[in-house]
């Protein structure tokens, strides 16, 4: 069976109330890397949404 890609983007975050960064995604991503799926994390706290579209538009995942 072929793996399937997902690529899981936080949003930027305009606030932070806590030190850290959300950890929802990473437990997603662990989720689906248990049942085969690559999954890559894209934070937008970090990277440029050009950055995010050039990804996408190079590698097209089955899932966003």
């Amino acid at each position: 069976m072929k793996s399937r890609h997902c690529v899981l983007v936080a949003a930027p975050l305009r606030e932070r109330t806590y030190p850290g960064k959300p950890m929802a995604l990473d437990y997603l991503a662990a989720a689906l890397n248990a049942i085969d799926w690559h999954v890559t994390i894209y934070d937008l706290d970090v990277s440029s949404e050009r950055g995010l579209a050039d990804t996408i538009r190079d590698n097209p995942p089955d899932l966003i």
